[in-house]
């Protein structure tokens, strides 16, 4: 793996040390309490802490002896960071004062702060103006207005690299931004106590951390976790002398985001005609070029790689076998027989893993209200290990083993899958297509992990976040819920209903496509004839249920229902707007990467599928940035012939993968009800054209250029073949 082995060298020399390291196991600790991801959500923190009986109702320290490890993303998605960084910051002394210790660790989220990334996609502008407002004083205005000031020099300086209004920057530097970066900055209160933590620590023989331990860093990077502390912290130290560098000689603002830092940098360094420069003018442009090469790498960076220590989630998904042979790799470089992580979210519940040797203990508390997140902590005795949630303590490990406390009770059982998709019925060939949704009810194990719970892009008509947690729920309430007004959707040639529903006081809007034609022979408006032809809503539940098998998760969920006569209903989109207004709006602006990624995966669905018709209008963003497909009834025709051949230039490793692996059985099992034996047959010959094609540029341009992964650092950011690069924030050209 590229990028790591060079960090083998770079340790040695490094200087930095620990005082009381971590990275070190000492002797193990009468009790150990570990707590996931917080985000924002002191509240939530504290009372997991008071249940388990280290702190008091006033959060001061009285656990005696024990330790506390707190695994990172202390940051972003919630709202009350100051309070929870003051928090945190008061905790450390009053257990270190009261006889225990509090370790806390980095996530991705912090190295995004420090290094002047912010991820809209995770937490929208809203949540960072209240965010900002905390650190807001009286003099925040006159601040505001002199950095626009500022701004508007290096925009000047830098054409291109900030295009935007007076109105959006100010709408993008909310009151209190330009002090909550000055104080994530080297210089301020937070950002040195932020710089002082570590990614991974050895706590009695246990191994906690934000990620996880890749099989790959343990072969490549650094030997030892003294030695991956050192790397990390040596990343962030030298990124803050370079930014030092620049700040001083005026490249950048000190309140840049890491986008601007980019572009800047690009010009300063772009290729000037030769002996156009003077040799003192070489030296420097040499020594800019120098700076520009260590600038944050996902590729080079321990910190941004998708196989490091923040980012790694492979623990979530591994298999039994994958997760033997790594995790002895792992426990043979870095010591220790227990791993404990946060970052891939469980929602509510802890989760032991391959015989207790890992543990997920991100259980999304910061979405508790909205979903059936809520807070947790793990706990370690000796060999034992528990869940600790607010009405209930379990036994993790030894599996089995009697225990006196009360049990969690268990979950409720799911409804029956007739109940969460509704009795449709049939689809007029006595084919059951109620059963054939069944599959919905739970994602693809194969699916890529969401960064976020997905309810959290689910929204109701009123604009806020509804309370699903999984497709199942949302599924039944589209089933069940009463219609409380219809109305014809203007766009789309099958004229579609957007529906309102109504249930226990909630409202949410809903599509309707009642459209079925089936024809041998039909001639498209372009005059193009096609064989076999399906204009269908059961092809939009095919294309869901067949998502979902293949790993991708921005179809939005879609089940069958009866109204007048029968047809799909799904999730309607809100706040979104389609790529033919993208257009309109006179957008210039790339894509953030995460969207490009996704667009790549959909020309490789859609050849799969057969779809005919993606146009502008069924391609739709919503506020949050995320991407989604909709509009799939013109699929699945038996036709062998690729519609988009010419688009199939780039996909995700996991897709690559699932195309593989799909077989005829799989699909038959699917898809039963919905698409025959025939197009069963056409869609697997399209695939193997799909996969050779790929295959073909693999062996051309090479694996890195044609297969990229979800779930890395890319995911948020824009990203070329070598270093990040900021997204366009919302109003921002360029």
């Amino acid at each position: 793996m590229r990028g790591f082995g060079s960090l083998r060298v770079a340790c040695a020399f490094l200087a930095l040390l620990w005082l009381v390291a971590p990275g070190v196991a000492q002797e193990a600790p009468r009790r150990i309490v570990a707590v996931g991801d917080v985000h924002g959500s002191p509240g939530a923190f504290r009372a997991i802490l008071e249940t388990a009986g280290l702190v008091d109702g006033s959060g001061d320290w009285i656990g005696g002896d024990s330790v506390l490890v707190q695994t990172g993303d202390l940051l972003d998605r919630g709202t009350e960071i100051r309070a929870l960084l003051d928090y945190m910051r008061r905790l450390e002394r009053s257990a270190s004062e009261n006889g225990g210790r509090l370790v806390s660790l980095l996530g991705n989220h912090e190295v995004y702060n420090l290094i002047g990334f912010f991820d809209y996609q995770s937490t929208p502008l809203p949540a960072f103006t209240e965010i900002a407002a905390d650190f807001a004083d009286e003099s925040s205005e006159k601040t505001r207005k002199r950095a626009y000031k500022e701004w508007g020099a290096w925009s000047r300086r830098y054409r291109g690299c900030g295009t935007m209004t007076k109105d959006q920057w100010m709408a993008l530097h909310p009151l209190g931004f330009i002090e909550y970066l000055e104080a994530l900055s080297p210089r301020g209160e937070y950002g040195r106590w932020l710089r002082d933590r570590r990614v991974v620590a050895n706590v009695g023989g246990t191994l906690f951390l934000h990620g996880g331990l890749s099989p790959a860093l343990a072969t490549t990077g650094p030997s030892s976790i003294e030695k991956l502390n050192e790397a990390a912290a040596e990343e962030l130290r030298r990124f803050d002398q370079d930014r030092e560098i620049l700040e001083a000689e005026g490249i950048t603002l000190p309140f840049s985001t890491l986008g601007e830092v980019y572009c800047a940098m690009a010009h300063e360094t772009r290729a000037e005609p030769a002996g156009s420069l003077s040799p003192a003018g070489m030296l420097h442009k040499r020594r800019l070029e120098e700076i520009s090469g260590r600038l944050p790498s996902t590729e080079a960076w321990l910190l941004l790689h998708a196989d490091g220590p923040v980012w790694f989630r492979g623990y979530a998904s591994w298999t039994g076998e994958e997760a033997e042979e790594g995790l002895d790799k792992v426990f043979a470089t870095f010591g220790g027989n227990r791993v404990v992580v946060g970052h891939t979210p469980q929602m509510g519940n802890i989760l032991a893993r391959f015989e207790g040797r890992v543990f997920l203990i991100d259980t999304a508390m910061a979405y508790a209200d909205v979903s059936n997140g809520r807070p947790a902590a793990l706990e370690i005795q000796g060999d034992s290990v528990f869940a600790i949630y607010q009405d209930a303590r379990t036994r993790l490990w030894p599996a089995g083993e009697a225990e006196p406390v009360p049990e969690a009770p268990e979950a409720p059982e799911a409804p029956e899958t007739r109940e969460t998709v509704g009795t449709a019925g049939t689809n007029g060939h006595g084919q059951d297509v109620a059963a054939a949704v069944e599959k919905a009810a739970v994602p693809s194990s194969d699916a890529p992990a969401p960064a976020a719970p997905a309810q959290a892009r689910w929204l109701g008509e009123d604009g806020n976040p509804l309370p699903f947690a999984t497709d199942e729920e949302l599924l039944e309430f589209l089933a069940t819920a009463p219609v409380v007004d219809r109305s014809t959707v203007g766009k789309g040639i099958t004229k579609p209903q957007r529906l309102v529903l109504e249930k226990d006081g909630l409202r949410v809007r809903a599509i309707f496509h009642d459209v079925r034609i089936r024809r041998t022979r039909h001639r498209l408006a372009t005059g193009e004839m096609v064989l076999y032809f399906r204009d269908s809503y059961e092809n939009n539940v095919a294309a869901y249920l067949l998502s979902r098998l293949m790993g991708i998760n921005n179809v939005p969920p879609v089940t069958v229902r009866r109204l007048d006569g029968e047809g799909s209903i799904q999730l309607w989109i809100e706040d979104s707007y389609d790529e033919e207004e993208r257009n309109k709006r006179g957008s210039k602006k790339a894509l953030p990467v995460r969207v490009r990624r996704r667009i790549d995966d959909m020309w490789v669905f859609d050849n799969l599928i057969n779809n005919i018709d993606r146009n502008q209008g069924n391609m739709l963003y919503d506020s949050s940035g995320s991407f989604w497909l909709i509009d799939h009834t013109r699929s699945f025709a038996r036709a062998e012939r690729l519609p988009s051949r010419e688009r199939i230039r780039r996909c995700s490793r996991s897709l690559f993968s699932a195309l593989k692996e799909l077989n005829e059985e799989d699909l038959t099992e699917r898809l039963s009800g919905l698409v025959d034996k025939f197009e069963v047959a056409s869609m697997l010959k399209r695939r193997d054209k799909v996969v050779q094609i790929l295959e073909e540029r693999i062996a051309r341009l090479g694996e890195d250029k044609v297969l990229f992964e979800y779930g890395s650092p890319d995911d948020a950011v824009s990203v070329s073949y070598d270093r990040i690069e900021i997204p366009p924030k919302p109003g921002e050209d360029g």
